[in-house]
């Protein structure tokens, strides 16, 4: 004691007790005495002041004794300051800790390791599952998770505790209600009450996950579309080297399987004389963005070459850029291109046989046509030289003289081109009626042509009316002979 207060022992002895305690109301010190003596050993705490002034916490011990024959009080004294100061830090960072707890905008559980049971929650977690702070605290692991996954959440509860693992990802977690949520369920061991525990920190993933699965979806939706089309896709960092591929695209390279290509660049079977392309495309695609109709050609791993035509974009993905491709093999395109401008380069040959074959057939008609002069020629000479000048010489009256001047005058016609026009402008006139049109246009009246023919002059009159009709001369009321004679 004069340790721990400063004052020397003959200080003490003798002293009264209030010495020690100046702070407390006078006669309380006896009172407490009086009680020991009345009620017998007692325990109580008490401030002391040390003869520095410095006040301290004593735990005091006291009951009573008889030391010759005097009842006397004997007391134990513990200071106890630096155990309360401790005390009343824990409980401070106690209540610090339940106010960091209840705010966490996420659930926090606290669960023996051992046990499973839930030791300590905040308002989170009794929000996230629907049940009270008291009802939860009743619960332990197995009772907010399906049964169907409790195996798999032991094992990840075991493994936390162990600290092989420190997030257990796309838990399901049961609410009171029964329905399911998925919870990312970060934790780490701690001790707590002098026992081994789990913290557990519950963030709700359920939006996040069925985003991914519907991402999912749909990337298996369009991979299955791009599939179905027969067409390569391939997934590319920004140097070339494939990420992703599907099967049409492995296939392009002549390799089995998208392992044999992952982690390569896809230079290795682009063609030599297409390599500087591609490689400057997939540095104009990470610089642009995209790139559109690129033809270049692969060499398959068995020697084949395939002609392959690329639309490509950029997309950021996990925060790296990364060249999504669609790849098609035009190989049959290339043949119809090629079969196509075989036919056109035949076509242009076959144009230019075509313009030669008609300049020798108009060199043709041009020689027959020189033929057919030189012909008429020949005839228009021998009947003038040959059968006119006979003519000239026979002497005939009457009808059979008109007939003798008429044959004199179609024979020095005869090459003539009227006969050619009279054909050509009238085809549907009747021998008979070209018969009158040549006596028309030699002048000889109706009456002279019906003696000639042996026909009525109102026989001759209908066929002239006939061959006006069908030369087309009744709406211009021409004149027959005139027009006839204009034939020539």
């Amino acid at each position: 004691m004069c340790r721990e207060t400063g004052y020397s022992r003959e200080e003490l002895l003798g002293k009264n007790i209030s010495l020690l305690a100046p702070h407390l109301p006078r006669g309380r010190s006896g009172q407490r005495i009086k009680e020991i003596f009345s009620k017998g050993p007692l325990e109580f705490e008490t401030m002391v002041r040390g003869k520095n002034g410095r006040v301290f916490q004593l735990e005091i011990h006291a009951r009573t004794i008889e030391l010759e024959g005097i009842k006397t009080v004997i007391a134990m004294a513990r200071d106890i300051t630096e155990r309360r100061r401790m005390e009343t830090a824990l409980k401070d960072s106690e209540a610090n800790f339940r106010d960091i707890f209840d705010s966490s905008m996420d659930g926090l559980l606290i669960a023996d390791a051992a046990t499973g049971r839930f030791l300590v929650c905040n308002k989170a977690i009794c929000a996230l599952l629907g049940y009270s702070e008291r009802e939860l605290l009743l619960l332990s692991v197995k009772d907010i998770h399906p049964e169907s996954a409790l195996k798999h959440v032991r094992e990840q509860f075991d493994r936390q505790v162990r600290k092989e693992i420190r997030t257990a990802p796309d838990l399901p977690v049961k609410r009171k209600d029964g329905s399911v949520f998925y919870a990312d369920v970060n934790s780490a061991p701690i001790l707590f009450g002098g026992r081994i525990c789990l913290l557990g920190n519950f963030r709700d993933v359920t939006g996040r996950r069925e985003a991914a699965l519907a991402l999912k979806r749909s990337e298996t939706l369009h991979r299955a579309l791009i599939d179905t089309t027969d067409t390569g896709y391939v997934v590319i960092d920004d140097k070339g080297r494939v990420l992703d591929a599907n099967k049409e695209y492995v296939r392009f390279t002549g390799c089995a399987r998208l392992s044999d290509i992952r982690g390569r660049s896809v230079l290795e079977w682009t063609a030599p004389y297409h390599r500087k392309r591609n490689e400057e495309a997939v540095r104009a695609c990470a610089r642009d963005g995209q790139v559109r109709n690129l033809e270049i050609d692969y060499i398959r791993k068995d020697g084949g070459t395939v002609p392959i035509e690329i639309n490509a974009t950029v997309m950021e993905i996990d925060g790296k850029p990364q060249i999504l491709s669609l790849c098609r093999d035009i190989s049959e395109r290339k043949k119809t291109i090629g079969a196509l401008n075989d036919s056109l380069k035949e076509l242009a040959e076959q144009k230019k046989l075509l313009e030669q074959k008609n300049l020798a057939f108009q060199e043709v008609i041009k020689s027959i046509e020189l033929e057919k002069a030189a012909i008429k020629d020949n005839v228009a000479r021998n009947v003038s030289e040959l059968v006119l000048p006979i003519l000239k010489r026979l002497k005939l009256g009457g009808a059979a003289g008109k007939y003798l001047d008429l044959l004199h005058k179609n024979l020095a016609a005869l090459t003539a081109s009227f006969g050619r026009e009279i054909t050509e402008r009238s085809r549907r006139l009747t021998p008979r009626e070209i018969e009158i049109c040549n006596m028309v246009k030699e002048g000889l009246t109706s009456k002279e042509i019906a003696d000639l023919i042996g026909a009525s002059v109102q026989t001759v009159d209908k066929h002239r009316k006939n061959i006006r009709k069908k030369l087309g001369l009744t709406i211009h009321k021409s004149n027959l002979t005139s027009f006839l004679r204009g034939l020539q």
